[in-house]
């Protein structure tokens, strides 16, 4: 499968799922936490510095605040993850909120 037209099926699916969840949420009206409905996995990150990745170099993205740091030789998650920054909010030049939508390893 190309990039593109894996691109374009991610991009129909959070579309699909986003439109799922806002017909939840105006149906319902109830009110839940962010923990009741996402799974918060920072706890399981292991942070390398620049060194340590040096020494581990392979195919899997190691991933920033923003984007892919580098490639290293083995991964912790598999499947679809939405990344935010865990030093507060990450901002544009435009002022929006910067997260990632990742899949894979």
């Amino acid at each position: 499968m190309e990039v593109g037209a894996v691109f374009c099926t991610n991009a129909y699916l959070l579309e699909l799922a986003t439109a799922l969840l806002e017909h939840a949420l105006d149906k319902s009206h109830t009110e839940v936490s962010l923990g009741d409905i996402v799974d918060l996995e920072d706890s399981k990150r292991i942070p390398l510095n620049s060194r340590d990745r040096a020494q581990r170099k392979g195919p899997y993205p190691y991933y920033g605040a923003t984007a892919i740091m580098d490639y290293v030789d083995d991964y912790l998650f598999d499947g679809i993850r939405i990344l935010l920054g865990e030093d507060g909010a990450v901002i544009s030049d435009e002022g929006e909120a910067i997260l990632q939508y990742v899949w894979g390893k």
